[in-house]
């Protein structure tokens, strides 16, 4: 035993020295700064269009940036290939590295790519083969390939794509292409030959689900648009699947077309895999926002009782503004049609600058979503309704119930509905609430997300809402008349504290309410963070007669964004170009989610 912890200390003191010594005689790598990037011989693209290609760039103020040898060859192929892409077949592309060392002994590099163009080819004639269920003039409608313009390798690559998918449309799932390019270096020219091979044409044959273990098959059945005998339709595929997975029963969802067992030849059966999600799951969550400040809240529900697809959930939330506990349930398919149905029960209480709110009640929604972009959305809610701590004047009892008819139009193109940029959102609701004074309320809203460049969109959005109703504002509840200003309003005012006040300063609400967020200017300097530039605009008026645009409140202001796994988190200041008496001169906000 003494002999082994011997040999141990030995080698422990032996691997002492060898270390260290090992240490000093590696040489530490100096990195190599790009001082510079530089074109030569480019003539048909400019400098800055291939340095948007490229993924070395010249170091900033702020940011350095350093030269990998593998990162400048894969610069020389992305614009071989980004001008051989756009009918510059013949282009040679190198690159050299001049290099200098300061007296500080830092290294810098400058990037040379030589371009040789070429000459640039332009697209041929067009030869469609092998083609029998489709007509040539049907097939070419479908190319965007145009003879003597500039052969693009994209154009042929969506021709083929578009001709692919038409096959899988119409049954010919196993239809494929070949394509060839005879290049003409006398005349400059590309002859493009497309040759389809159709193959069989495919009918729905029998359908089988695998992976459920709670599941019921209806819940999938009741998705499935298809029947035995029709003719396969691979957008259809794909709709179903999708239809599926929104359920959200599901982490995962395959349809793959097999061959049926009765062996015939020209029937595929759809044999569908999913993968079911846990049925049951709790959330806890806190966080901070300026309004709310630091609130709890506590999730657990089954998405999947017994089977049915159908979800039950508990939900309890306290703020310092807000205090609220809810029981839910969703239906998907609602009596197995294409309408989702919604239900809860509720109870909470609700500290608005006016006054004090409890509220205890239910509430049925009805929905459909037509086409991925168009939706319908009916709601009843009954709610027992309690004010106290008034500030502002109302003149009808503190308590009472009052119930809700709303019917709402949703048109909706966002990419991305929490970080969206790009696309539309228009929404037409009507809502009639029966108290002791009928009131009818109109919203109108409308935002536009637009790509400027690659870092940069721009975005706007409108709000234009007015209620009809014979009684004054005095007489409407207070929960139901508009208010403006806050985060996600015009941002240089507090939470809902634009438009006419009380002699405390507590907003009165109004009738007629516009908001214009004009234009918010969004630069993300790198995928998880960027800054905002803003100017909203907005006002309430008590009472149509009152409404007078020269009377809009403006607010321009800047901020901050984060993206996170979480989502977006954003710092926000704004200022109140004109305040009045007891208003803020400017504002700060901290929370999650855009504005708008």
């Amino acid at each position: 035993m003494e002999r082994v912890i011997y040999r141990v200390f030995l080698f422990m003191l032996l691997m002492a020295f060898i270390v260290p010594v090992h240490s000093e005689a590696r040489v530490k790598k100096v990195k190599v700064k790009i001082s510079d990037v530089e074109f030569r011989g480019n003539r048909a693209y400019t400098d800055r269009k291939l340095c948007q290609i490229i993924i070395s760039r010249k170091s900033s103020l702020l940011k350095r940036r350093w030269f990998y040898e593998k990162n400048a060859e894969e610069d020389r192929e992305r614009l071989a290939g980004f001008y051989s892409g756009n009918g510059y077949l013949d282009v040679q592309v190198y690159y050299r590295k001049k290099e200098r060392i300061k007296k500080n002994g830092k290294k810098y590099a400058r990037i040379e790519f030589e371009i040789r163009e070429g000459p640039l080819y332009n697209t041929g004639d067009l030869i469609i083969s092998g083609n029998e269920h489709f007509d040539e003039k049907r097939l070419r409608a479908l190319c965007i390939i145009m003879p003597e313009k500039p052969f693009m390798k994209r154009s042929l690559t969506a021709a083929v794509a578009s001709i692919i998918g038409l096959y899988a449309e119409n049954g010919y799932i196993e239809a494929d292409i070949k394509t060839d390019l005879d290049v003409d270096p006398v005349n400059n020219t590309v002859n493009i030959y497309i040759d389809i091979n159709e193959h069989t044409r495919f009918l729905y044959g029998k359908t089988g689900i695998q992976g459920m273990v709670k599941t019921h098959p209806r819940v999938i059945k009741r998705d499935i648009t298809w029947k035995e005998g029709d003719i396969i339709n691979s957008s259809e595929l794909i709709r179903v699947k999708e239809n599926i997975y929104m359920t959200g029963l599901f982490d995962n969802v395959r349809i793959s077309p097999v061959d049926p067992h009765d062996g015939a030849y020209n029937v595929k059966d759809m044999d569908i895999t999913v993968l079911e999600k846990l049925s049951v799951e709790f959330g806890l969550s806190i966080g901070y926002d300026t309004i709310e400040e630091f609130w709890q809240q506590a999730e657990i529900y089954n998405r999947n009782f017994r089977g049915s697809g159908i979800k039950y959930g508990i939900l309890a939330k306290r703020s310092e503004i807000r205090r609220r506990a809810e029981l839910s349930m969703t239906e998907h398919r609602l009596w197995g049609s294409r309408w989702r149905g919604d239900m809860n029960i509720f109870s909470g209480i609700s500290f608005e600058p006016g006054y004090t709110l409890r509220g205890n009640g239910g509430k049925v929604i009805i929905g459909r979503d037509f086409n991925g972009v168009l939706s319908l959305i009916f709601s009843y809610r009954a709610e027992n309704d309690k004010y106290s701590d008034l500030k502002i004047i109302f003149n009808e009892v503190t308590e009472s119930w009052r119930n809700d008819f709303s019917a709402s139009t949703i048109y909706d193109t966002r990419d991305d509905l929490f970080n969206t940029l790009q696309g539309i959102y228009l929404e037409q609701t009507n809502e009639y609430s029966i108290t002791e004074r009928d009131v009818m309320t109109m919203i109108f809203r409308a935002r536009k997300y637009i790509p400027v460049s690659g870092r940069i969109s721009l975005a706007t959005a409108g709000d234009l809402s007015f209620i009809i109703s014979e009684a004054g504002i005095e007489d409407i509840n207070p929960g139901q008349r508009l208010y403006a200003g806050g985060p996600n309003s015009v941002r240089g005012f507090k939470y809902n504290m634009i438009g006419p006040a009380s002699e405390e300063g507590a907003p009165l609400g109004g009738k007629v309410r516009f908001v214009w967020n004009i234009a918010e200017f969004r630069l993300m300097f790198t995928k998880y963070a960027g800054v905002a530039v803003f100017y909203d605009m907005g006002n309430i008026w008590e009472d149509y007669k009152k409404v007078n645009l020269l009377s809009l409140r403006s607010s321009p202001g800047a901020g901050v964004r984060i993206v996170t796994p979480l989502g977006v988190f954003r710092l926000e200041y704004a200022v109140n170009t004109n305040p009045e008496k007891k208003e803020e001169k400017d504002v700060m906000y901290f929370g999650a989610g855009l504005a708008f």
